[in-house]
């Protein structure tokens, strides 16, 4: 039998542990989010970090979201308490301890399931010590699945080579599980499938596409060049644009950063919260740099 005194030391603990797991839960699902109704946030920036005055006065808020109101809209809980718009947790009732808001999501309008196309120009998969992957070309299929998702992505490159040598890439099996992976012809690189969500993120047009393959792991392809395997592994988020227009185009720009070292964007807002993304090739940081220009079965708009 556990003596009262000891009962009490294990309580004790287990309610530190509970209280710690508590914390470090609801800081990790806390992001920046743009409010719904302008001048309503507390700060002035998309990261969250500054309150300036100004056209952007008030139109940022660090909160956890708790349900969807309408189209692109959600009801989030404000950190700190105090500084939202409504008590409940439905965003209906104005006042109380202003706990809660509305906050932009970006999202496809109609929510109606649709199938997409897309093509590109040329594409790069580059690296930090390798030469670049360059692709004349690519066509890829999917659709939309959901409000914020897309899914049964699949893309497909042509007159891939690698480097000023020009050698010939493919993709093959993987080697560690032959069940995942397409064998690709000369020059031809098809990726696993891959799905998405739409986030924010910050800089460009505020919105980003998060891309990931759905095989277990994190593998988009297995690409051999020559006599190499390259393993392409990770995500990667894309610009999405435009933004607020009912048409039946769009397009999902990766690029690299300023100083040619990484992805644009590398952090996203999604969901669940903030995310951090990168791809990985060759055993080492990777980054790709395409325009994928997506035509829609019927018009949509990336609401935000």
């Amino acid at each position: 039998m556990i003596s009262p005194k000891r009962l009490a030391g294990l309580l004790a603990v287990m309610a530190c542990i509970v209280g710690t797991s508590a914390v470090a839960a609801s800081s990790a699902s806390a992001a920046c989010y743009k409010v719904a109704s302008a001048k309503t946030g507390k700060y002035s920036n998309a990261g969250c970090t500054e309150e300036k005055v100004g056209a952007t006065e008030k139109e940022y808020v660090k909160a956890t979201l708790v349900g969807r109101v309408v189209e692109g809209v959600w009801c989030a809980k404000v950190e700190p308490a105090g500084t939202g718009v409504y008590e409940d947790n439905k965003c209906t009732k104005v006042g109380g301890g202003k706990e809660y808001i509305k906050v932009l999501i970006p999202e496809f309008t109609p929510e109606t399931s649709q199938k997409f196309t897309d093509k590109s120009g040329t594409s790069e998969l580059r690296s930090a010590k390798h030469e670049t992957i360059t692709c004349a070309s690519d066509i890829t299929s999917g659709e939309i699945a959901g409000p914020k998702t897309v899914a049964n992505v699949k893309d497909t490159y042509f007159k891939c080579t690698q480097g000023a040598s020009k050698i010939k890439c493919r993709s093959i099996p993987n080697p560690e599980k032959k069940s995942e992976g397409t064998e690709g012809k000369e020059e031809e690189i098809i990726t696993n499938t891959v799905e998405g969500e739409l986030g924010t993120v910050s800089g460009g047009t505020g919105v980003g596409e998060d891309l990931k393959p759905v095989t277990g792991d994190t593998r988009f392809v297995t690409i051999k060049c020559g006599t190499l395997n390259v393993s392409v592994t990770g995500s990667v988020i894309g610009e999405v644009t435009p933004l607020n227009k009912l048409q039946t185009t769009g397009d999902v720009v990766f690029a690299a950063n300023s100083g040619n070292t990484n992805q644009a964007f590398t952090e996203i807002t999604l969901s669940g919260g903030p995310t951090t993304d990168h791809l990985t090739a060759f055993t080492e940081n990777a980054w790709l740099v395409s325009t994928d220009e997506i035509t829609f079965e019927k018009a949509v708009e990336v609401s935000a």
